[in-house]
C-alpha cells in the first residue's frame, strides 16, 4: 500500500498538502460528479477516516450531505483549507523511502517480529520485559 502511494505521489496522481494553521480533525469526503449532470456531487461528513478499520470495525457516525448548495459550500470550505496548506509530497516521499514497509521482508524476519510481539504482549507489565525487549526500558 505504501509503495503504491509513493508511486502515485511521484506520478502526481495524488496531491498531498499539510495544514499547519491549527489542528484539523474534520472529515469530509466530497465526491464530484461529471459535467452534464444536474447534481454537482455529494459529500459524506462524519467521524470516520477512509480506512479499513473505520469502515469495518470501528463504531463511527457519518451522514450523506446531498444537494448542490451543500456540495458548493463544502467544496469552498475544502478549497479554502487546501489553499492555506503547504506542499507535502517531497517530504512524504523522503519519509516513505525510509519506511520499513517498503523494504522486502526476508523469510527469517517474520518469525522474529511475531516472537517480539508475543513477548511484548506476555511480558509488557512484568519486570522482565525491558530485559527481553530493550525498547521497553524507557532509557
Amino acid at each position: 500500500m505504501i509503495r503504491i502511494l509513493k508511486e502515485q505521489i511521484e506520478k502526481e496522481r495524488i496531491k498531498i498538502r499539510i495544514y499547519i494553521l491549527g489542528r484539523l480533525h474534520s472529515k469530509a469526503h466530497i465526491f464530484d460528479y461529471p459535467d452534464g449532470r444536474h447534481d454537482k456531487g455529494n459529500a459524506i461528513i462524519g467521524s470516520s477516516n477512509l480506512s479499513l478499520g473505520s469502515l469495518s470495525d470501528n463504531t463511527e457516525l457519518n451522514a450523506l450531505v446531498p444537494g448542490n448548495s451543500n456540495h458548493e459550500k463544502l467544496t469552498e470550505w475544502f478549497d479554502r483549507l487546501w489553499s492555506q496548506s503547504e506542499e507535502f509530497a517531497e517530504d512524504l516521499i523522503n519519509e516513505q523511502s525510509k519506511s520499513w514497509a517498503l523494504n522486502e521482508v526476508r523469510p527469517y524476519d517474520a518469525p522474529k517480529i511475531i516472537c517480539s510481539m508475543a513477548m511484548l504482549k506476555t511480558y509488557r507489565d512484568a519486570e522482565i520485559a525491558p530485559r527481553i525487549i530493550p525498547e521497553l526500558s524507557g532509557t
